[in-house]
């Protein structure tokens, strides 16, 4: 029977699996949003099972059941982590922002690479919110990754 617990999550837009939330460091408890930065904007994820990237809100985020059978003990710790990708219109300066869950112990720069080559996104904004990445992600020259200070590390709960 499903634990009444469970975590905080996002359900994917593409194939309906969890994306887990590690805390935010800075919850957004003004607007009973606990599970998410308390600036309140958007951010585009990239869900690990099908790798599609859309754009999640607040309201996206819910707390989903935990089947206590089905939990992987062995997993590592995760990071929330930020990659930045060029945007692709001509002379538009701020980049495209994708947020993913990595193994703490990633090389951020290679896994982000590795992830963005096999990744779909759908109508992904640019930092602006006024360019929008659609179809494969792979392909660039420059990937930036780092470490989302947003949302606390996941300490391997689920």
């Amino acid at each position: 029977m499903p634990s009444y617990l469970g975590f905080p999550a996002l359900i994917c837009k593409n194939c309906s699996r969890p994306i887990p939330l590690p805390p935010p460091t800075h919850p957004d408890i003004s607007q009973h949003q606990p599970w998410w930065p308390m600036d309140g904007l958007p951010r585009n994820f990239l869900c690990s099972g099908c790798k599609h990237v859309f754009e999640y809100t607040a309201q996206d985020a819910h707390r989903v059941p935990v089947d206590p059978m089905a939990q992987d003990q062995s997993r590592k710790f995760h990071i929330v982590v930020c990659i930045e990708v060029p945007c692709c219109a001509e002379g538009c300066e701020p980049p495209v922002k994708i947020h993913t869950l990595m193994a703490s112990d990633a090389d951020l720069i290679a896994g982000a690479a590795g992830v963005l080559a096999q990744s779909t996104a759908h109508e992904i904004p640019c930092s602006r919110g006024t360019h929008f990445l659609s179809g494969p992600c792979g392909g660039w020259s420059s990937v930036d990754a780092k470490i989302d200070g947003d949302w606390e590390p996941d300490r391997g709960g689920v």
